[in-house]
């Protein structure tokens, strides 16, 4: 029952228990978490990894959450970093802050390439939206309001003004109150999956949605995880062991608000289930500090593997890439299937945003298959690793489907080798068995027609069997012969 604070002209923060009992105190601040923030920088380095987006330059390199919101402009010689809200279809919606963590800064300072100009500039970054990050009252340029508890120091009750203010809002429009109460114990939150911004690469970042007010290095995390097996969400972690979960490498620390799954192995390929908790650092003086408390376990978030990723975003049903800002990508028009389906795998293609559209279903399906397998049963040292296993079946069984469906279709023509011809205006429809057939210069007769294109030819007739993309089937009409009028 928390209000909607983001879209009111104005909210004030008007009385605060903590702060009237004790002026060091208080229990909420107003941020301003996605306003965008910029510094010079005259150019980026020759040697570093980046990618046009729109008038900008994006760094693909980064994890998803950070390659999201770090951004630099040529044109300007600025390099920026934002905020975002996220709106989910499900769970909460959060902020990605645009603000960063000591560790987040240091990632990016190590960008294959960067050079001491671009690490300066994240320096600088660092520090302007930290202390920026604050909205005070007084301020007129607004780009999306929150409430954040993240730094409180004493609970109580809270009183917001909503839309009071003077210099901003409309005098007709109505004020309101609202009543809220920060107390303790911390507030569990939940785990966002951001995956990168192309379906085929393999980072994916979890990080904690609550926004603890930029301070996040004040505040230590830890992170569990357990392969996903049975199909059923686990229970939480108890954080005594022997309950399924292991403490996830790395995932333990002040400002451990993410973590980023990614490169090759059975973690990368398989689902797996994490968890994790905070508390305040030991030298803190947030109000829920005591006792050394930690908040609870969150509700287990799935992580889903690279393959069933690619198999969710390269699909029959959507366009292989959402970013059209790029003029050399176009919309994906083809709606048939059997052209979704493509020709038959013959080798590895590029599994890279670039050319996803130049290849079918059957090549890209077949070409993470073989590199799954390549990963686990197929590796030098071959493992059997359900979740993997698991990834396995997936995919072979989407190929399957696809092989199926080519099957299908081909037998139904074969089935019925009539044509249907409209021999009305009200959609009345005529079965013949015509004497011109497309592959009349083929074969002999309707019926012979379909049969080949059931169960192929032989190589009576040029181009031999041996030849792709055709093969054993017939070859497409272009011989200016009879059935090329059908």
């Amino acid at each position: 029952g928390l209000p909607d604070i983001s879209l009111p002209c104005s909210v004030g923060i008007i009385y605060q228990q903590a702060t009237r009992l004790d002026p060091s105190k208080i229990s909420v601040q107003t941020i301003d978490p996605t306003k965008a923030h910029s510094v010079d920088l005259e150019e980026l380095s020759g040697d570093m990894n980046v990618e046009p987006l729109g008038g900008d330059v994006a760094f693909p390199d980064l994890p998803p959450h950070l390659a999201s919101r770090l951004r630099y402009n040529p044109i300007q010689e600025e390099l920026t970093f934002f905020g975002l809200y996220v709106d989910q279809d499900l769970g909460e919606d959060y902020f990605l802050p645009n603000v960063f963590s000591d560790s987040e800064a240091q990632i990016m300072k190590d960008l294959e390439g960067a050079d001491q100009a671009f690490r300066d500039a994240i320096d600088e970054l660092q520090m302007i939206a930290a202390d920026d990050l604050v909205f005070s009252e007084t301020e007129t340029e607004l780009d999306r309001l929150a409430l954040s508890a993240g730094v409180a120091t004493g609970d109580g009750y809270v009183v917001l003004a909503m839309q009071n203010s003077e210099t901003v809002c409309d005098p007709a429009l109505p004020i309101s109150l609202e009543i809220i109460r920060v107390t303790c114990p911390l507030a569990e939150g939940q785990i966002a999956v951001i995956p990168a911004s192309c379906v085929f690469d393999e980072k994916l970042t979890l990080k904690h949605t609550n926004d603890l007010a930029g301070q996040t290095d004040d505040y230590v995390f830890e992170w569990a995880t357990q392969p996903a097996v049975g199909g059923l969400i686990p229970d939480r972690p108890t954080g005594q062991g022997g309950d399924g979960w292991v403490s996830y490498p790395g995932g333990t620390g002040e400002g451990v608000t993410f973590i980023t799954i990614e490169g090759p192995g059975l973690f990368t390929l398989s689902d797996n289930w994490f968890s994790m908790r905070y508390r305040p650092a030991s030298a803190s003086d947030v109000v829920c500090a005591t006792n050394d408390t930690w908040s609870r376990w969150t509700q287990p978030q799935l992580a889903e593997g690279w393959v069933k990723r690619v198999l969710a975003g390269i699909n029959p049903f959507d366009q292989r890439f959402e970013d059209l800002s790029d003029p050399t990508r176009t919309i994906n028009t083809q709606v048939n299937m059997i052209s979704q389906a493509g020709p038959r795998w013959e080798g590895s293609v590029a599994l890279n945003c670039d050319s996803v559209d130049d290849f079918g279903l059957i090549e890209i399906y077949e070409t993470v298959y073989q590199r799954a397998v390549d990963l686990s049963i197929g590796a030098p040292i071959p493992v059997d690793y359900p979740p993997a296993n698991d990834a396995l079946l997936l995919v072979s069984s989407k190929l399957a489907d696809l092989y199926g469906l080519l099957g299908n279709e081909a037998f139904a023509d074969a089935s019925d080798p009539t044509i249907s011809f409209g021999i009305s205006s009200d959609e009345t429809f005529l079965q013949a068995v015509t004497s011109v057939h497309a592959f009349e210069n083929m074969t002999s007769s309707l019926t012979e027609e379909e049969l080949a294109l059931l169960r192929g030819r032989d190589d009576r007739l040029a181009p031999p069997v041996t030849t792709p993309p055709v093969y054993n089937r017939l070859v497409w009409n272009f011989s200016r012969d009879l059935g090329e009028v059908a």
